[in-house]
């Protein structure tokens, strides 16, 4: 059973000494929030972020599996002091800081806070796949499998789930759905708090990861004129290959045919 953020932040004792010392430091002058959802080239995109050394150390900060192991290093009383000193210890030298986070992550977050109103202070980066069937493949298979990314020495039963999997509809769909809902609760956010994201898809950084660097950059008003993205390359590459591109195709073809009988009956 998933815990309660709130829950999390309900420690025993405090590490006074490491609270003192974050109180020293500055927040940040500058925040940005990378709204994406899953499968859409977040964690290469935020590896070659971090190697320009400009934007912060872009995360999944927010994500509930992961702030335990962070609180040993980042004091909080609550969510939101995990937020603010989480930025702080995350941010670049020339004080700005960022994160990444899927819409539930964002939404369980907010709702753990006392002051969620906080984030409409942020920029806003929304990193989505235009092809929504290959992202289900994707999204589908690294959950059945556990193999999620490339930086990882995967376990031979992990490799060897991968391997074997067969074609699921069902499942696919589950994830269609799953992807479609967070997109759709992201634009609505965006309407209703008059947020106006830069806009930045998969397909885009697949095509030109350099180009999508210099829009963040511009959009975020930040200078970089030593920047050189060609000489680097990141931890991440591509799982993707041509059976994830057939059982795309064929996933479109039957959730197409399924709509038209649907609207039939």
């Amino acid at each position: 059973m998933k815990k309660n953020i709130a829950e999390l932040f309900l420690k025993e004792t405090k590490d006074q000494i490491l609270a003192d010392k974050f109180n020293q430091i500055t927040d940040p002058k500058l925040k940005y929030i990378i709204a994406m959802t899953p499968r859409s080239g977040s964690s290469y995109l935020c590896d070659l972020i971090k190697q320009s050394h400009l934007l912060g150390t872009p995360d999944e900060y927010l994500n509930h599996q992961f702030i335990p192991e962070i609180l040993k290093n980042v004091p909080a009383n609550n969510a939101d002091d995990y937020l603010k000193n989480m930025l702080k210890k995350s941010q670049s030298k020339n004080g700005v800081s960022g994160l990444k986070v899927s819409w539930f992550q964002f939404i369980n977050f907010c709702n753990a806070m006392k002051k969620p109103a906080i984030f409409r202070q942020f920029k806003y980066i929304y990193l989505i796949r235009r092809d929504l069937y290959l992202q289900s493949v994707s999204l589908y298979k690294a959950t059945e499998s556990g193999v999620f990314h490339t930086n990882v020495k995967h376990k031979n039963e992990e490799k060897l789930k991968l391997n074997e999997l067969d074609y699921n509809y069902k499942k696919l769909e589950k994830w269609y759905k799953h992807i479609a809902v967070q997109e759709s609760r992201w634009r609505r956010f965006f309407l209703l708090t008059n947020i106006f994201p830069l806009y930045i898809t998969y397909e885009e950084i697949d095509e030109n990861i350099n180009e999508v660097i210099d829009r963040i950059f511009n959009y975020l008003n930040i200078k970089n004129e030593a920047r050189s993205t060609n000489s680097v390359e990141s931890i991440f590459k591509k799982i993707g290959d041509r059976q994830s591109i057939e059982w795309a195709s064929k996933f479109a073809l039957e959730r197409d045919e399924m709509m038209r009988s649907t609207k039939t009956l």
